[in-house]
This record gives C-alpha cells, sequence and structure tokens, in this order.
C-alpha cells in the first residue's frame, strides 16, 4: 500500500504488482474494500505516520473466506505504557484468483516498538516480513505473451523519529532499509508448459528522510529532502542501480474566508545505471526537473466548494513507499499507483454544492500525462526518450440522504479516457492495450435498518471500447479493437453483534463475470473481473 506501519499488515493483499526493474520497490495492490465492507479496520495513510506513533491496539482478529479457494485471516496486538510499548501483527491470505496464473499466497509479520521518553519526542522502529507466491500473465494481445509464476521474500526495516520543536512546530525523520529474494519461473507461448526457465534475483534499497512541519492558525508548511539508493541483480545479466533525490517545500494558507492557497515546489533527480549493458547496450537513463505545483479552494459560500489544482511531480516513492512527502494538492491526489520512476503533469477542477438538506451535487474533471525515461539501443542508440500515458477523466455525483430516513442513495456517471504509447514495442503496459474510452452509469444505495445492521448495493452499466496491440509474424503491429457492455452489482450485509463484534457477507461483481478493461489505479480496484462470495468476521478487544 501507499502507507507502511502497522496499517500496512492489516490489509487483505489480493493482488501484487511485479517490476522486473527493481523487484523490491514494487507496490503491494491491495483491495481493502470489497462490496462495501472493508476487510480491514484502519486505512493507510499515504503521506502521514501518525499509526505509528499512535496507541496500540489491545488485541484484534479477523477472518475472511470467499469463493475461488480465497481464504485469510490477521490478528495484531500491543501491550505497554504511555512511554513504552510494543505492537506485533501477522496476516496470511490466499486465493485462485478469477483465471489461471493469478493466483495468490501472501504472509506477512510485522513488529513496531514505540518509545516516548519525554513530551516532545517520540520515535519507532519497525521490522516486517513479507512472503508471496503469485501468477501473471504479460501481453496477452501478443503472440510472444508469457505467464510467470513468482515467489519473492522480502525484509523491511524502518526507523522514525519526530521531535516537537514548540507548540507549532516538529521535526520528522524516518529511515529504511530493504532486502528482497526472488524466483521467477516464465511460461511462453499458448502451451505453458513447454516452454520454461527460471530466473532468480535480489534488490537492496535504502532510504532516508527528513521533514520539518510547522502550523499557524491560517497556515501550515512543510519542508524535506528526501535520499534513496536501490540495486537490483537478476540471474542472465539484468543488474541495475537507482538513485533519487528529491527537495520539496510546500505551503497552504487561507487568504481570507473565500479563498486558501495550496503551492509546493521542489527540484527531483531520478538516475537507473545499467551495471551490466549486455551486448555493449546501454539501458540507462536519467530525469532531472524542477516540481511546481500550485492549487487553490475557492468557498464562496458555505455550501459550495471549487478545488482547482495543476502540478509536476515525479514519483519518488521510497523504501517499501515509505516517505513523509505529502501527496495532495488543494484536496486532489497527485500520485498514482505506477508513477514510480515517472515525470507526471496534471491538472484537476473539482466542485461541489449542496443543492439542499437532502441533496448534494459534485463534480471533478482531471487529466494526467505521464512519461517514463527509456532507451533503445536498436533505433536510437544514444537517445533518451519518454514512453507516454495520458488519462483524461471526469465524474459526476448526485448525493440523496432524506433528513430522518434510514437510508442513502448515489448517482454517478464516469468517463474516462486511456492513450498509451501508440508504438507497443516501447511500451511498459502488460496488458497490451493502446487505447480505452469508458462510459459508467451508477447507482448506489445504502440502507441502516437499525443500530446493528447495515445494507449496501452498488449496481453499475458500463460500455468500453478500445483497442489492443497484437503483432503479425513478422512483428509488424496491428491494431485489434474490442468493446464490451457489461453490469457490476456488488452487495453485501454488516451485522454489529456486539461492542467489538461485526460479521460481513456479501457478493463481489454477482452480475457479468468476465470482461475486458484496463484500470489505470489497481490500488482501487475500480471492477472485479470474476465473481466472489465473501463472509468476514472480526473481534477487537
Amino acid at each position: 500500500t501507499n502507507g507502511c506501519g502497522n496499517s500496512c499488515v492489516i490489509i487483505i493483499l489480493l493482488m501484487v504488482k511485479y517490476k522486473k526493474s527493481l523487484a523490491g520497490l514494487r507496490r503491494i495492490m491491495a483491495l481493502n474494500q470489497i462490496g462495501g465492507g472493508r476487510f480491514s479496520a484502519i486505512a493507510a495513510s499515504s503521506n502521514n505516520y501518525d499509526e505509528l506513533f499512535g496507541g496500540r491496539t489491545l488485541l484484534e482478529a479477523d477472518a475472511v473466506t470467499g469463493s475461488k479457494n480465497s481464504n485469510g485471516e490477521q490478528i495484531r496486538m500491543g501491550v505497554g505504557n504511555d512511554t513504552l510499548g510494543l505492537a506485533v501483527a501477522g496476516l496470511q491470505f490466499k486465493s485462485d484468483g478469477f483465471a489461471q496464473f493469478e493466483n495468490l499466497d501472501n504472509r506477512v509479520a510485522q513488529a513496531t516498538v514505540q518509545w516516548h521518553p519525554t513530551q516532545s519526542t517520540q520515535a519507532f522502529v519497525s521490522s516486517q516480513a513479507f512472503d508471496s507466491r503469485r501468477g501473471e500473465t504479460f501481453l496477452p494481445a501478443a503472440p510472444w505473451r508469457g505467464h510467470v509464476a513468482i515467489k519473492d521474500h522480502c525484509q523491511v526495516t524502518r526507523l522514525g523519529l519526530r521531535y516537537s520543536l514548540t507548540g507549532d512546530s516538529e521535526l520528522r525523520t524516518l529511515w529504511s532499509t530493504q532486502r528482497t529474494d526472488q524466483v521467477n519461473d516464465y511460461y511462453d507461448f499458448a502451451v505453458p508448459s513447454n516452454y520454461t526457465f527460471s530466473t532468480t534475483g535480489n534488490s537492496n534499497a535504502h532510504g532516508a528522510e527528513l521533514q520539518y512541519r510547522r502550523t499557524g492558525a491560517t497556515y501550515a508548511t512543510q519542508w524535506g529532502v528526501q535520499k534513496f539508493r536501490g540495486r537490483s541483480i537478476y540471474l542472465g545479466g539484468s543488474d541495475l542501480t537507482r538513485n533519487r533525490q528529491q527537495l520539496y517545500a510546500a505551503w497552504q494558507q487561507a487568504l481570507n474566508r473565500e479563498w486558501q492557497l495550496d503551492a509546493g515546489l521542489g527540484f527531483g533527480k531520478i538516475d537507473n545505471q545499467d551495471n551490466v549493458m549486455v551486448g555493449g547496450f546501454d539501458n540507462s537513463t536519467s530525469l532531472a526537473r524542477w516540481l511546481p505545483r500550485l492549487g487553490a479552494v475557492y468557498t464562496p459560500d458555505s455550501v459550495t466548494h471549487l478545488r482547482m489544482a495543476a502540478w509536476q511531480s515525479m514519483g519518488m516513492g521510497g523504501v517499501g513507499d515509505a516517505t513523509l512527502v505529502p501527496t495532495s494538492l488543494a484536496g486532489i491526489l497527485l500520485n498514482r499507483y505506477g508513477d514510480d520512476g515517472k515525470l507526471v503533469r496534471g491538472a484537476s477542477l473539482g466542485a461541489n454544492r449542496q443543492l439542499s438538506p437532502a441533496w448534494l451535487l459534485a463534480a471533478e474533471a482531471q487529466r494526467r500525462k505521464t512519461g517514463l525515461p527509456n532507451v533503445d539501443p536498436f533505433s536510437r542508440p544514444g537517445e533518451q526518450f519518454f514512453i507516454m500515458q495520458q488519462v483524461d477523466e471526469s465524474r459526476l455525483e448526485l448525493h440523496w440522504q432524506p433528513d430522518g430516513k434510514p437510508w442513502a442513495v448515489k448517482f454517478a456517471y464516469d468517463y474516462e479516457h486511456i492513450q498509451n504509447e501508440p508504438n507497443l514495442t516501447y511500451s511498459a503496459e502488460n496488458d497490451s492495450v493502446n487505447e480505452q474510452n469508458l462510459r459508467s452509469q451508477q447507482i448506489e444505495m445504502r440502507w441502516f435498518a437499525s443500530a446493528q445492521w447495515t445494507a449496501h448495493l452498488a449496481w453499475s452499466h458500463n460500455r468500453v471500447n478500445g483497442t489492443q496491440i497484437a503483432f503479425d509474424p513478422f512483428f509488424a503491429p496491428i491494431p485489434l479493437a474490442y468493446q464490451n457492455g457489461f453490469n457490476q452489482l456488488d452487495a453485501n450485509l454488516d451485522w454489529q453483534f456486539a461492542k467489538s463484534g461485526t460479521l460481513a457477507a456479501g457478493v463481489r461483481n454477482a452480475a457479468d463475470k468476465r470482461f475486458q478493461y484496463m484500470d489505470i489505479d489497481r490500488l482501487n480496484p475500480r471492477f472485479s473481473n470474476g465473481r466472489m462470495v465473501y463472509a468476514r468476521i472480526k473481534f477487537a478487544w
């Protein structure tokens, strides 16, 4: 997940994204909500480590079971006092997935020690072991499509310190180290068992960050420096070193009752060094940019809010994505899954208005362009270029919650356009998609039947059209058009049977079970390509 700490191990891990370039730095893809019912009690934070400095749960346990041979459990507990405390957690989850080569088996163990020696000083040290087995399919439309079975062991250690200078200012520092050992078994072409070989690899990464924060009655500011170094080595000649540095400053200021300004400036640099240069070809890349950003929130009255933002950023995740860098601007999330190592340019406009006590109207539109530095020693020797992606999104929502009634309804319309690099020879997209359009109409209802019972139902009608890139026997690209119309139906029922006990049951994607769609943000999957029936029970003391 974006955040790390206690919350990192209490999220059910359904999917994991693999990046061969530096396996130890890949993001864990988590589906922390199925059918509206959370698997975990705490959502991971993307830029705030208060959870690691916060209080400890005495004891909490929950378990989930579902179709597709899916089951898992997690437990966490804490002991100590206001000065010294220990928190431990463990998790396991496995699933056959919805198709061949989508199986998953994850296990996590974590221990965190918290120390609060004085009123102004807090510290923590955290150690986490992560074991994963999973399968994936790459470039399904290409004749050289491949399947891969991945097994890795990852060890992450973090040390954090927070020191209050005054009542409204503090210093935070974070140091992290990570070691990953991995084994990959590749199965190529249509019959996987006919062609197989194994690859072993390991990666090491170290990161550090120092941040100064200050807040006042009408402002907040953050200044910091971030540094990272990582290296991955794979059998067969792949050896990559990645260095990252970033300086940043952010300022939020309430100008008056109507306007709030959010501004920032940074300078970032990412160097990827090829330590092998197989065949004499150098695959090293370098990216250095100034990173300005500007946002504003306009509130002309108590029922209207307008948010505007424009930015240039760089995917600068730290070890295990441990970072203190703020990732939002004027209430708009800047970084997404897959931004790592890319130059990101974006602009967004959002607004919401309370039409009446029962009705709320909200809308948002955003354009994002990302560029991944790359080299092609065959057609562009010595030249660095960018693999581009553009995503345009817009959403319109209408909320209705009648006063005094135990239900709420939301109507929504989504439009999304994705344009990847037209020449897939250079494309990093593993699903072969060149361009895609999505139009989605949604209805979501929640019924608070009583203090103990809550029912949730979400239905959507979706239309997708796009093109995948395949190749002929002479390796010439061939666009393959596709279109789908499908419905998605999610439902769940929650029962609070005790003060600290909950039981949830539901179904994810009860309608169409198979469809073709590329989700740009796999951390928060929009659709589930398959049906899952599940039940979950949780206790806390």
